[in-house]
């Protein structure tokens, strides 16, 4: 939504001023600071006044092309409430009007902007003196400098009414260092200018991971642009002489590839951070944009002065996304270094939360891990409220540890503040997954799809969705980057599983086991195949490896094995079995975890025990969960005592119905991405 000077707009909204020239709202004398979004939702609102605006329509004119759901929507409402001091339970200004939308009930009334008169002169007396200097140059006066002035300004009003100008993408910078291990500055500073950039206001700016595709690629700038969907582009290079930077930064326009304008800087390390904001300010006024105060606020109290902290803070984060246990341990150390050099730098609390977040949830650490991540990430936000690395490694702890509503508004916060944050979309497809809102995911994840392991679990849910043939062409693409994948062959012999391709399942099995052979998954999912297969023996030996590896509690593959003791009439060493992971699954359960798997291996147990009335009660709750995965349960072995129970069919043909709702959602999603 643009909220610049073009048509400006001024409502009376009960006694609120809203005026789009300024970007204000005020109540009476006082002005009431309202982030961006919260400011195109109430002027969306104001523009539809009195009629209820249903969230389809907001997410379209407040998010633009940028993808939400109807989560986003809530949660921007609240937060436009709480500014307003406005309330839900006895509303002044917004009503909620359940399964429809929203609308104000405050009287709204449409009046003529402040200083419109006078805009209007002003413009008059523009043209005049544009055709008067034209009426010149065609009488005989050369003024080819007042006719570059002249056309200045015609274009730069041509840019501001553009909107394909206004999406702009910032392309690897080029390390021009003598040292190759320089790269991670390049690549530092590159996404810090994004990160920049998104601050001005009406720009759409294109995410890291989309642009990083494009790193050495040679194409052309108008190729680039073309396949981005963007008019403006933004390169350059960096060199470095000890702590001092050579950085050189051209800002293009993608259809003409001619320069708006073209810069070096000789700068130290120190005044990095003022400069990326410095490029970001350039661009904005090129583009006749305004950037958010509070957003540069932000960024300012994220970063530091000190130029040691600050490139060890950017070799840090190199180190931390490559995702290794060992990696891991070299982005800790320089996070550290650099809060050694600079307490208060709160980019480094927010990397190091991160780090320990991920020890427990990707490496298997200690839960006390989680613990002293959460105490960085609350250091790190004392220092910056508004800082998105600290929300996201919240979210990590949270979603560990089952709280996955809880984990999904840390994530979200984490994307309203950074719309191009990868790793945050990547947990928030992953919640919607687990949530059973399968469709959601699949649009989250369509904005984390440009990196090789974003467009690998985006191929994944689809094929969740019997889109084999996008998820075979995702997957395609990016197969030479990730050769041998656990998730791509988890998914696949889960597919062949569901078909009853034992075959096929098992090839892909196969793989699992020799490539992971120290994963858990890779030999419960050859037990399950087998199970199926009616091959209980060789069941039994893939049960014991996978209980074997298993580490965490309570183990599924204990579980398995159970049921396989049974069926040979071991019943004393079953019900043990089943015994310890019935109390370990109710201890979690008990304790807030909010998963699906957990009620359903409930219903596994008790339909073991011959609590047939227990093991539907904990299957329907399994559904109310998120269970959406009914042809599994059609055909589970365990599950045969429940075939012919009304309340079990019951849950079934939820599922389908589920099911056939999102695969029509996600169907109109495809399509307009193919359209685009």
């Amino acid at each position: 939504m643009n909220t610049g000077k073009v048509n400006t707009e001024h409502f009376r909204i009960g006694d609120l001023e809203l005026d789009t020239g300024t970007v204000r709202v005020h109540r009476g004398a006082s002005v009431i600071e309202l982030p961006k979004l919260s400011f195109d939702l109430l002027l969306c609102l104001a523009r539809h006044a009195p009629n209820v605006v249903d969230t389809d329509t907001l997410m379209r004119e407040v998010w633009g092309k940028v993808v939400v759901g109807e989560e986003t929507v809530k949660q921007r409402v609240k937060l436009l409430r709480q500014a307003l001091t406005d309330s839900s339970h006895d509303p002044k200004y917004i009503a909620s009007i359940r399964g429809r939308g929203y609308r104000l009930i405050a009287t709204v009334e449409r009046q003529p902007a402040p200083g419109l008169r006078a805009a209007k002169t002003g413009r008059r007396r523009r043209v005049l003196l544009i055709v008067a200097i034209a009426l010149i140059v065609v009488l005989g006066g050369g003024l080819l400098n007042r006719l570059d002035w002249v056309a200045n300004q015609t274009a730069s009003s041509g840019i501001a009414q553009d909107r394909a100008i206004r999406r702009i993408a910032v392309l690897p910078f080029d390390n021009l260092s003598r040292k190759q291990e320089d790269e991670y500055l390049a690549d530092g500073i590159t996404e810090d200018i994004t990160t920049a950039l998104a601050q001005v206001d009406g720009l759409g700016v294109i995410a890291r991971t989309s642009a990083m595709h494009f790193k050495h690629s040679g194409s052309r700038v108008e190729d680039i642009a073309r396949k981005l969907g963007v008019g403006t582009v933004l390169e350059g290079s960096v060199q470095r002489f000890g702590d001092d930077l050579r950085i050189t930064v051209q800002m293009i326009d993608a259809r003409t590839e001619e320069h708006y304008w073209a810069q070096s800087f000789d700068i130290s390390l120190s005044s990095l951070p003022d400069l990326q904001v410095g490029i970001a300010r350039r661009v904005a006024k090129s583009l006749e944009a305004t950037m958010s105060m509070s957003g540069i606020e932000a960024l300012q109290r994220s970063s530091t002065e000190n130029p040691d902290a600050y490139d060890a803070y950017l070799k840090g984060r190199a180190f931390y996304r490559r995702w290794t246990r060992q990696d891991n341990e070299s982005a800790l150390a320089f996070y550290q270094q650099a809060i050694a050099l600079d307490p208060e730098f709160a980019l480094a609390h927010a990397g190091i939360a991160n780090t320990f977040a991920l020890r427990t949830t990707m490496f298997g650490a200690a839960e006390d891990w989680l613990e002293k991540s959460i105490s960085q990430a609350e250091l790190a936000l004392s220092i910056n409220p508004d800082l998105p690395e600290a929300h996201k490694a919240l979210g990590l702890a949270s979603f560990h540890r089952g709280h996955y509503q809880e984990s999904l508004n840390h994530y979200l916060k984490a994307v309203e503040l950074n719309p191009g944050y990868d790793e945050a979309l990547f947990n928030i497809a992953e919640i919607y997954q687990l949530q059973g809102r399968w469709d959601e995911a699949i649009r989250y994840q369509l904005r984390d799809s440009d990196r090789a392991f974003g467009a690998e679990r985006l191929s994944i849910y689809l094929r969740d969705m019997q889109f084999d043939e996008e998820a075979g062409e995702l997957w395609n693409r990016v197969s030479t980057e990730i050769p041998i994948s656990f998730f791509t062959e988890a998914s696949l012999s889960l597919k062949y599983l569901l078909e009853g391709d034992f075959e096929k399942a098992r090839i892909h099995s196969q793989r699992m086991k020799v490539s992971y052979p120290g994963e858990a998954l890779s030999w419960q999912r050859a037990s399950e195949i087998e199970q199926a297969a009616g091959r209980w023996d060789v069941a039994e030996d893939h049960a014991d490896k996978a209980v074997e590896l298993t580490t965490h509690s309570p183990s599924y593959p204990k579980l398995m094995l159970a049921h396989i003791l049974l069926r040979r009439g071991e019943e004393q060493a079953g019900l043990k079995l089943i015994d310890e992971f019935e109390r370990a699954t109710l201890e979690l359960i008990n304790s807030g975890h909010e998963a699906w798997f957990q009620r359903w291996n409930m219903a596994y147990a008790e339909v073991l025990r011959g609590n047939t009335g227990e093991a539907l009660r904990w299957y329907e709750r399994a559904v109310d969960a998120g269970r959406r995965r009914y042809e599994w349960d059609e055909q589970e072995p365990a599950f045969a005592p429940l075939r012919n129970e009304p309340r079990f069919q019951a849950a079934l043909e939820r599922q389908r119905q589920y099911r056939r709702q999102m695969h029509e959602r996600v169907a109109v999603i495809i399509k307009t991405m193919v359209a685009e």
